[in-house]
């Protein structure tokens, strides 16, 4: 497939290796047996922020079809970013992608019937495949090694309904990969159709990371967060009730 302008193409090679030295850091993360505490990944956080980030520039830059609708009206941000103020937008202090987490009853289904086809309520856009599979990997490892490190901190920071939570606590490494390839097409940016938000992310981190601007809009974008767990959690208790 040729080379779309502007995009910053990965090197396969290098993108495998990282892909596998990330695992093996992953995999032998600082679990103690003995029940020691276990330091929260927010490195590896940054580094899920700065990829999905740097798929976002890419799609900006490119002249096909864009694949989430908020990149529209933020190209202007997106397409100067280089490598530093991805970096900088990458160290807010939340995941800034987003697999369902929200949805116990989504969740619920992939766990149990894992080989079936489900469809999602409302189509967001997608990565390409290629770009989605490892982004959702190692999403799904950060938060399985975020809800073993501290529970409380990955529900806030990952945007983790609790009931979600405790079922990818259960998940098996082989079922993380599984549902990373057969679930791809749910990876999506958090708040995918709320460019503003993002753009003033991205105003921030032009700002700098310990800016005023920067401290406000992680304010504000933790009680976005906290605002949608309680709404998904009230219209959970509705349809039970």
């Amino acid at each position: 497939m040729p080379k779309r302008r502007g995009e910053e193409e990965p090197n396969p090679v290098a993108q495998t290796s990282e892909s596998q030295t990330q695992e093996t850091r992953l995999a032998t993360h600082e679990v103690s047996l003995s029940g020691a505490s276990v330091a929260f990944p927010f490195a590896t956080l940054h580094e899920v922020n700065e990829r999905c980030i740097e798929l976002l520039v890419n799609a900006a830059r490119s002249e096909e079809r864009a694949p989430f609708a908020l990149i529209a009206p933020l190209r202007e941000l997106l397409i100067p970013m280089g490598p530093l103020q991805r970096r900088r937008a990458s160290q807010i202090g939340f995941l800034l992608v987003d697999m369902e987490f929200h949805d116990p009853n989504w969740w619920t289904a992939i766990c149990r019937n894992p080989d079936r086809q489900w469809r999602s309520g409302k189509w967001r856009g997608q990565f390409t495949r290629r770009s989605a599979i490892p982004l959702a990997r190692d999403t799904l490892m950060l938060a399985w090694h975020s809800i073993q490190a501290d529970l409380d901190t990955a529900c806030v920071l990952l945007g983790l309904a609790r009931p979600v939570a405790d079922l990818i606590s259960r998940l098996k490494l082989s079922e993380i990969n599984r549902i990373a390839v057969r679930r791809a097409r749910h990876i999506y940016p958090r708040w995918y159709d709320q460019p503003l938000i993002w753009g003033k992310l991205l105003a921030a981190s032009a700002a700098g990371a310990r800016s005023m601007a920067m401290r406000n809009f992680q304010v504000h974008a933790l009680q976005l967060m906290g605002g949608a767990l309680l709404a998904q959690e009230d219209h959970n208790f509705e349809r039970h009730s």
